[in-house]
């Protein structure tokens, strides 16, 4: 029987697999049928080309998003292996942890609080509420896990991530929201937060999967 239990959970995992790789390109083909055949380019080419840009065009914009996904992917994976352990409090935390990494990673991405979300008739400062909100019910859910860390990389992330929102605010106000220094201290920021959450769930999930840590 476990034969069998195991041979269908393969199967079912190959076919999310092939579903996972295929889906997207299947996605695009129907909506360049549909709608028009340039939005194909528009998906399938890379951005700096596409752009007729250089390829360092917001190169630590991009290593950051990539953190997130990495972050979110990692969380994942743990969360995973925790429900066959039956942690659940320590796989609650991961999963929402995941969660707002994939969504972070989204957002960075995609520019979701920047333009999709206006266009969609979601106000900018109305998602980065919300934002602020999941941000601080993820705190006060999740603080007996933060304090039990023992590291202050998550604290630090949140203080620098907000301090760049804060520089966002103020210095484009003083200096314009094009100007470089606006731009080098808000991203700037933001870099070292997306890198402090990093480090901070590279800690935790290493303590989890050494079984030092716990819910």
């Amino acid at each position: 029987m476990r034969g069998m239990e195991r041979a269908r959970r393969t199967r079912e995992g190959r076919l999310l697999f092939a579903l996972g790789a295929a889906g997207p390109l299947v996605a695009i083909a129907l909506l360049g049928l549909w709608r028009d055949p340039g939005l194909v380019l528009l998906a399938m080419r890379d951005v700096t080309a596409s752009a007729q840009v250089s390829p360092l065009t917001g190169a630590l914009s991009s290593l950051g998003a990539f953190l997130w996904f990495a972050v979110a992917a990692l969380c994942a994976f743990t969360a995973g292996l925790q429900r066959l352990a039956g942690d659940d409090e320590v796989r609650r935390f991961l999963a929402a942890s995941g969660a707002l990494s994939a969504y972070l990673w989204f957002d960075d991405f995609f520019l979701l609080h920047e333009t999709l979300g206006p266009l969609a008739g979601i106000p900018e400062k109305a998602m980065l509420a919300l934002l602020a909100l999941a941000f601080l019910a993820y705190l006060l859910r999740f603080r007996r896990q933060v304090t039990a860390a023992g590291n202050r990389l998550l604290p630090a992330s949140f203080g620098l991530l907000g301090l760049s929102e804060a520089a966002d605010l103020l210095l484009a106000r003083a200096l314009g929201d094009t100007h470089p220094w606006q731009i080098f201290v808000e991203d700037g920021l933001k870099w070292l937060g997306i890198c402090a959450w990093t480090g901070f769930h590279l800690a935790y999930c290493r303590g989890v999967l050494a079984g030092r840590q716990g819910g």
